[in-house]
């Protein structure tokens, strides 16, 4: 596996810090892949056919919290690992937010609790950072 350099924002996150985000909660969306299209250049689908796509299912662990809370282990393993794809794929997604000011996180379960909740909450540390 290739490994991608952190940031400050990744190491902030690493560590357990925080910083004031700069970034509003309206500026990051997530929208519903069955109700809506993604047609827009923020427009950034993350279900599992993604980088960023949850490999778990309900069907493999017992509920939608328990899918959701595997699927943040994983990610922040992947992070922690220094994982280039993922990196690579979150700079991709913070430079988009950059240019337009805000992103829209298409997936299949919103407006339900989904892995994109997790994929938001790193971004508004990250893009908050002001770094790449």
């Amino acid at each position: 596996m290739r490994t991608a350099e952190l940031t400050g924002a990744d190491h902030m996150l690493l560590k357990g810090k925080t910083m004031a985000p700069m970034v509003t909660m309206e500026a990051i969306e997530i929208k519903n892949l069955k109700t809506e299209t993604p047609v827009n250049p923020w427009d950034f689908i993350v279900d599992s056919s993604s980088v960023l796509g949850n490999p778990f299912t309900e069907s493999e662990i017992n509920s939608r919290d328990d899918v959701c809370r595997a699927y943040r282990i994983y990610f922040y393993n992947r992070i922690n690992a220094y994982d280039v794809i993922i990196m690579d794929e979150i700079r991709r997604l913070y430079k988009a937010y950059r240019k337009h000011g805000r992103l829209n996180l298409f997936c299949w379960e919103a407006p339900k609790t989904s892995h994109a909740n997790t994929i938001r909450d790193y971004l508004y540390v990250y893009i908050s950072s002001n770094t790449l």
